[in-house]
């Protein structure tokens, strides 16, 4: 809606005095203000009135609906309607929220989202169409920007076999999964031994099981004795070594704990410090009298009286 200040024959007729001309773009522009004023108060009386729009916190494998213009071509202009249902991928708060929809990874912002209700959720017409719409796009359409392997029917590469220690008890076990034709040694390899080789015994034992199908067992002594089993042929099994016992630790000498006495002589209301308490063989040992040695004197005959 213009006041005609744009058109320059208006301006001209109206910069001559044409008065018609200047009454009519005075009506315009009063009409004009008019316009926006209304739409101005409408905006904000809309504002006002309208509560705040629920957020809500989905989770993965929710079904929601979302807000959207309608893709039918037919109907000009689009008009805008809920889509749905669809599935919660994953939410990047309080931003983004990524939908599963008709085989479509969509976009959308929280405040176009809103659970599904129970009569949608429970709504038998609606799940069957869902199920047969799935399907058909299932059986017909190609998922795009998604790799599916599970058509693929490439075998597997068989899991690498190897070497293992295995300990029980006092004994390290050494399980050959790899055929081979040597005995095996702890000391021919040191990164892969899980103790100290001083740690082991010199004893070994050796359980073959040789590619024939036999079994042999084989008890020497890894330090000095033979590299090759006697069969000559490869095998499988395991090699025993046992370790050497953990040394009994050397106890300190322990002295027989001394009765105490006390310091100073002790009565009945007296406290006992122990502080003041000494070993006995520190104490001072009191003196004991020895008892009087009585030594009898010899008579002494009275004067006066004669001997017999």
């Amino acid at each position: 809606m213009s006041d005609g200040e744009g058109d320059l024959a208006v301006q001209s007729l109206a910069a001559a005095g044409n008065t018609g001309v200047t009454r009519v773009m005075m009506i315009r522009k009063a009409a004009s203000q008019a316009f926006h004023e209304v739409d101005c108060q409408q905006a904000v009386r809309t504002a006002a009135t309208h509560g705040p729009r629920p957020h809500f916190a989905y989770k993965t494998g929710q079904a929601v609906y979302f807000w959207r213009r309608g893709t039918d071509t037919v109907r000009k202009p689009a008009i805008y309607f809920w889509h749905g249902p669809a599935r919660v991928v994953t939410t990047q708060l309080s931003s983004t929220v990524w939908l599963s929809y008709n085989h479509h990874l969509v976009k959308v912002s929280p405040e176009k989202l809103r659970p599904t209700s129970e009569e949608e959720f429970y709504s038998i017409s609606g799940w069957l169409k869902g199920v047969s719409n799935a399907k058909k796009q299932f059986e017909t359409d190609k998922i795009k920007g998604i790799i599916d392997l599970s058509q693929e029917n490439d075998d597997l590469p068989p899991a690498e076999q190897q070497d293992s220690w295995r300990r029980e008890g006092n004994f390290w076990i050494r399980v050959h999964e790899l055929p081979r034709r040597e005995l095996f040694r702890p000391d021919h390899d040191f990164s892969k031994l899980p103790v100290h080789l001083d740690q082991l015994l010199p004893w070994r034992k050796t359980i073959m099981a040789i590619t024939d199908g036999d079994q042999e067992i084989l008890e020497d002594e890894w330090t000095h004795g033979q590299d090759f089993p006697s069969h000559g042929h490869e095998w499988t099994g395991e090699t025993w070594f046992e370790e050497k016992p953990a040394p009994e630790p050397r106890g300190r000498l322990k002295r027989p704990a001394e009765p105490l006495v006390p310091r100073a002589r002790i009565n009945q209301k007296a406290r006992i410090d122990p502080e003041q308490m000494i070993p006995l063989s520190q104490a001072p040992m009191a003196k004991t009298e020895q008892p009087a040695v009585v030594i009898p004197s010899p008579e002494i005959p009275e004067i006066g009286t004669s001997c017999s």
